[in-house]
């Protein structure tokens, strides 16, 4: 056991009985996901279960004792190997259960009215390092041959994104963005390989246009927001700003979205000097899930061009104000639009929630 590990570990009877009765709540505290939900019945049957194991310590040691998964220490303490591998066992389960619960609470979470304004008093932007530290810990208890059942969020902790996301990122080229979109089409042409198209079946994944278009905004740093895109000259309120292109990838399957994260990560080899983390965060964060028609089947999109770079703003109080809009009507049809006059120089703001649906990756199978 790694000395990481045992950093994140409490004494080991709390270990062994905290995830439990966590696992046993979660059924009941699913819906709801309250920070204070049923607190009282918590405290109950976290109490029922530590007085169980103190009347029974002695008996637990002792069949412990007989078969032989107990040892005596140089010290005198007795060590309970039964305990320590469900401690292992318990927090990787707690933690992997966490990691998969995190977009429900963020749904609840956004649905609850904020009575205070806190993001403005601790500062916006501020990096919160918590979040390294957990990826970091998540990202230890993965086991890498289950990749394939990662979900979104044990994405984000298996390459790192947290940390990644602390660094200063820089514009890219245009080269880089040609090398990209090469990327991509030797992907898809290995998966094809891997796994051919039975008849009848549509593509796992295609570029949506043939069609390409030079918008009028350019690549920026933005502040604490990090890169972002400008007018590149004065805009009309109306003018078409920027729309999908022969730069615009759709993912059917989230298998094939997940593949190819991981053919980014690992394209230069699988040592820890060849794994690219920095590209593969940049396309799991570029990407989001919508549908392409009303009613339609659920997909996964993303531009492996300046489009990607575009940051959010929203109506809301606390947010800079969007000055594009996804659509004329009612419907994103990948066509954004100047809802005002934006002077050259002003950055391009869109209200992510117009096109993205924020918290369906899990219906994806991610």
């Amino acid at each position: 056991m790694d000395n990481n590990h045992q950093r994140h570990r409490p004494p080991w009877l709390f270990s062994y009985l905290l995830p439990l009765l966590f696992l046993q709540l979660v059924p009941s505290a699913t819906p709801k996901l309250t920070p204070h939900h049923n607190e009282d019945a918590y405290e109950s049957k976290m109490n029922e279960a530590l007085k169980y194991y103190s009347d029974n310590i002695e008996s637990l040691t002792a069949s412990s004792h007989e078969r032989g998964s107990a040892r005596i220490e140089p010290d005198g303490e007795t060590h309970l190997e039964f305990a320590s591998v469900a401690v292992d066992n318990e927090l990787r389960r707690l933690h992997l259960l966490q990691s998969r619960l995190m977009p429900l609470r963020h749904v609840i979470e956004s649905e609850e009215e904020e009575e205070e304004e806190e993001e403005e008093e601790e500062g916006v932007g501020q990096i919160d390092y918590g979040d390294v530290e957990h990826e970091a810990y998540i990202k230890s208890i993965l086991d890498p041959d289950e990749w394939y059942r990662y979900s979104y969020w044990e994405l984000h902790a298996y390459f790192s994104c947290a940390a990644e996301f602390i660094k200063s990122k820089p514009i890219p080229t245009n080269e880089r963005w040609r090398d990209l979109r090469d990327y991509y089409h030797e992907f898809v042409e290995q998966d094809l390989q891997d796994w051919p198209l039975k008849e009848g079946m549509g593509p796992r994944s295609y570029v949506w246009t043939d069609a390409s278009y030079d918008p009028p905004m350019e690549p920026f740093q933005s502040g604490f927001k990090g890169r972002g895109l400008k007018a590149a000259r004065d805009i009309k309120e109306g003018e078409l700003v920027f729309k999908a292109t022969n730069n615009t990838i759709i993912f059917t399957h989230g298998h094939t979205w997940r593949k190819f994260l991981f053919f980014l990560y690992e394209r230069e080899g699988d040592e820890e000097d060849q794994l690219d983390s920095e590209t593969t965060c940049d396309v799991l964060v570029w990407s989001w899930v919508q549908r392409l028609v009303p009613g339609g089947p659920l997909v996964i999109v993303m531009d492996l061009d300046n489009g990607s770079l575009m940051n959010e703003g929203r109506e809301d109080e606390g947010w800079e104000h969007p000055n594009v809009k996804c659509g004329k009507d009612d419907w994103c049809d990948f066509e954004y639009y100047a809802i005002k006059d934006i002077n050259k120089g002003e950055e391009i703001l869109c209200d992510y929630r117009e096109f993205a649906m924020l918290h369906a990756w899990s219906k994806m199978g991610l």
